[in-house]
């Protein structure tokens, strides 16, 4: 929101702060100006709002190329040159949605190193992701019109190879869908208890006109039930890789702490070398290459679990502490939740 309470469109919020970043960036001046003149929000939103799906520069840069293509006609290299900057705004503008988006993909990735699905737990249902290798078939068919075979190449899921590549990308964009329909449930069993109708397609709620004046309040407080978001992070971490841990039984300081108390913490560096201590494969363990891409996980997931940490409790991120408490993440997220108020929804 503005300042003077109006709702202000993340989009354009957006556009706007990429065409200040694109205007310093080392970029033909002719080149950035038509940008500049012809971006509006429906290219934006098509730049960023697939990062989650993991979207690709090269992606990106195709898109760039489409939109741009009604007013003038930039080669493929010329696009791909201003989808550079666009990621490069995003990790630097948004460098702390970028720390989750990558924490969570990397459980995700854990995960499926260690021969396990991912598992989406909330009050209302539990989902469980398991993304397989496809392996390649060949079959051959009898093609009656031609009057001769044809050799066709079907792809099915493999029994004992996961895709960590698949499962990696696809995590995060699980773990926000799920708490979207956490959301609408929220709001949809608020309603029944009282007895009122409701129609919902994802988070778009249709009632009659009584109840639909109440409809943005009734949101806002299932928002503020959630409680701190570094909650649902941590129980994420906890159900996908601290299980992982306890079924093994290898480490008594891992197991010995329960699900509320591990959700509700800041987790050290300490516990999080002891929790991938424990869970590390016999198969990664004893292939020097494979030991070294997950050591290098582990290190990019603490950089991005601490960087989220830091911004959520409050604390400057340039300071490079990694001494955040829980209580100063509980007090950042009451004075948040505090501003949801008003005839309009938000998501924290």
């Amino acid at each position: 929101m503005k300042d003077d309470q109006r709702i202000e469109d993340v989009y354009v919020h957006i556009m706007e702060d990429l065409k200040s970043f694109i205007d310093k960036e080392d970029l033909p001046e002719s080149f950035v100006k038509l940008f500049n003149k012809f971006i509006d929000r429906k290219l934006v939103k098509s730049i960023f709002m697939p990062i989650i799906y993991g979207k690709t520069q090269m992606s990106t840069a195709e898109d760039i190329k489409m939109a741009l293509k009604p007013y003038f006609y930039p080669a493929f290299k010329e696009s791909f040159l201003l989808a550079s900057p666009c990621f490069k705004f995003w990790r630097e503008y948004y460098t702390e949605m970028e720390n989750l988006i990558r924490l969570i993909r990397l459980v995700g990735w854990f995960a499926s190193t260690c021969e396990s699905s991912v598992h989406y737990v909330t009050p209302f249902f539990c989902t469980s992701q398991n993304y397989m290798v496809k392996d390649s078939h060949i079959i051959w068919v009898y093609d009656k019109v031609n009057r001769k075979k044809r050799k066709v190449t079907l792809r099915l899921s493999s029994r004992d190879k996961r895709d960590r590549k698949k499962t990696e990308v696809s995590t995060f964009v699980n773990f926000i869908h799920q708490k979207d329909a956490l959301i609408a449930m929220g709001v949809i069993s608020k309603l029944y208890e009282v007895n009122e109708p409701i129609y919902t397609v994802h988070e778009n709620f249709i009632s009659n006109p009584l109840v639909s004046v109440h409809l943005p309040y009734i949101y806002l407080e299932v928002l503020r039930e959630l409680g701190p978001p570094l909650r649902f992070i941590n129980s994420f971490i906890y159900e996908n890789l601290v299980r992982l841990a306890k079924d093994r039984g290898d480490d008594k300081e891992i197991l010995g702490l329960e699900e509320k108390r591990f959700t509700e913490m800041v987790l050290t560096e300490d516990l999080i070398d002891q929790l991938f201590a424990c869970i590390l494969p016999e198969t990664i363990k004893m292939d020097k290459e494979k030991l070294k891409v997950w050591r290098a996980n582990i290190s990019r997931f603490k950089t991005f679990y601490f960087g989220y940490t830091r911004f959520v409790c409050g604390e400057d991120p340039s300071s490079g502490s990694k001494d955040m408490k829980w209580n100063d993440h509980v007090i950042k997220w009451e004075k948040f939740s505090s501003r949801l108020n008003g005839q309009y929804c938000l998501h924290h």
